[in-house]
């Protein structure tokens, strides 16, 4: 079973009448002598969705992973994903100035779980909305944190919508 979350991640791959579990997927292709192999499927992720993938699969032919809040269960001789659970969502009575506190808070406790072990972070910028979005959020946390800039390494990426203005902004911010 993986985290609700996703917090971790949980690789699987069947290879030889046995199914491997790994945290990292290295482990899987070194540890079982599996061909680090990228299919067409595979390069669709890669740059249709990157840096994101679709919920189960990897970057790598024959290798899966865990959705968080999901579990595998061997059933005969198949292996069945099912989901344990699932988020809610409820209407909050908080008011705006509360919910972006509460909001800023959690985004602080989340980014300082997850800078824990590891100060370098990347980020892929298109310069749309969203990346850019993200990446700002990684520079204003690493303020607050007190963790030198210099550890965010951005890329450009441009994506499908991309326009030279969205491009440029990118550029900039890197």
């Amino acid at each position: 079973a993986r985290d609700r979350l996703g917090t971790l991640p949980l690789y699987y791959a069947e290879t030889n009448n046995l199914i491997v579990f790994s945290t990292k997927i290295s482990n899987i292709l070194n540890g079982y002598n599996m061909k680090a192999a990228i299919g067409k499927d595979e390069i669709c992720e890669i740059f249709g969705l990157g840096p994101a993938h679709t919920p189960g699969k990897t970057y790598f032919k024959d290798v899966f992973e865990v959705i968080p809040g999901h579990y595998l269960l061997i059933q005969n001789g198949k292996l069945i994903d099912k989901e344990y659970w699932d988020l809610t969502t409820y209407d909050l009575d908080d008011t705006l100035e509360e919910s972006i506190l509460k909001s800023k808070l959690l985004l602080k406790e989340s980014l300082d779980r997850q800078l824990n072990t590891n100060k370098r972070v990347s980020s892929m910028l298109s310069g749309g909305l969203d990346s850019t979005l993200a990446f700002l959020v990684v520079v204003k946390a690493y303020e607050i944190l007190g963790i030198d800039n210099k550890n965010i390494i951005g890329v450009t990426m441009p994506g499908f919508g991309t326009t030279g203005r969205t491009y440029k902004n990118a550029c900039g911010l890197v």
